[in-house]
């Protein structure tokens, strides 16, 4: 149980700083854009 509770820890880590990383490249991409109008 334990190596089971670990490997799905790294997922839902990993999961969240791809999702945080979204995030980011779009809040750089509405600055980006606010920029330039």
């Amino acid at each position: 149980m334990g190596i089971v509770f670990i490997t799905a820890g790294l997922v839902f880590v990993m999961y969240g700083l791809t999702f945080l990383s979204y995030l980011t490249e779009s809040h750089v991409l509405d600055d980006v854009t606010t920029d330039q109008i």
